[in-house]
């Protein structure tokens, strides 16, 4: 896996936590479905596609996790321009 998905994949399994029932969050290794990669054209990885009602809506490619210290303060997600503050628990 590569590194960067490593850091935002606990920030998208909580966001996922706290939405449950009103979205979903899937993970598609890139090596082993090259059909959908070249369906979506994703040319970086990570990449995150947002979709509604089956259509894609959104395309973050490479968002970053910035780490705060202590862990119980705020994980900002940055979204290319896009901005998700979490607490994680300690």
């Amino acid at each position: 896996m590569v590194r960067t998905c490593k850091m935002i994949e606990p920030v998208l399994e909580e966001i996922a936590r706290e939405n449950e029932g009103r979205l979903r969050i899937g993970k598609v290794n890139a090596d082993d479905n090259l059909e959908t990669v070249r369906r979506f054209d994703v040319m970086s990885i990570p990449t995150l596609i947002l979709f509604k009602d089956g259509e894609p809506q959104l395309r973050l490619v490479a968002p970053r996790v910035k780490r705060s210290s202590p862990r119980t303060q705020p994980l900002p997600l940055d979204l290319c321009g896009w901005s998700l503050g979490l607490r994680t628990s300690s």
